[in-house]
């Protein structure tokens, strides 16, 4: 490069979402290890907890693990978070415009468990007023996630 000249790059890199069956399968695994957490409290200690799967790390680590076996990259992940929100709130007959949207937080890490709070949340509520069990509920929402396509 020459001395005195200037030259921009442009670093932005654009890419295709993953594949649909990748988004498919995080989601399903998320949302029935959500479910199976849930009633695995449930059985174990006979009262709801404030989160089915655990604490914060144990969120995280359980996103991670959904991930890993689906093949998902953090971005299709919250993408795919989000989309379950709308199958939830669907599957359910719950207000939407009452339901409250969750902030993403700039830290991909940081949204990934928040919204695992939240799904996992979205989904005891939602079981209530569906008056279902939360394993129904989930699957009521896998199969409208599914549905959804892109």
């Amino acid at each position: 490069m020459a001395r005195g000249s200037s030259q921009a790059y442009d670093l932005r890199v654009s890419r295709e979402p993953l594949e649909p069956d990748r988004i498919a399968k995080f989601a399903h695994t998320l949302l029935r290890g959500i479910a199976a957490a849930y009633t695995a409290n449930i059985d174990r200690r006979g009262t709801e907890e404030s989160s089915a799967v655990g604490g914060d790390l144990t969120d995280l680590l359980f996103v991670s693990a959904c991930m890993r076996q689906s093949g998902a990259r953090i971005d299709d992940s919250l993408d795919a978070m989000l989309r379950l929100r709308r199958a939830i709130l669907s599957a359910a007959p719950m207000d939407h415009r009452g339901e409250p949207v969750p902030l993403l937080v700039s830290d991909p890490k940081v949204a990934l468990v928040s919204l695992t709070g939240y799904l996992e949340d979205l989904l005891r509520r939602a079981s209530i007023c569906g008056d279902v069990s939360v394993d129904v509920l989930a699957q009521r929402a896998i199969d409208n996630f599914a549905a959804s396509g892109r």
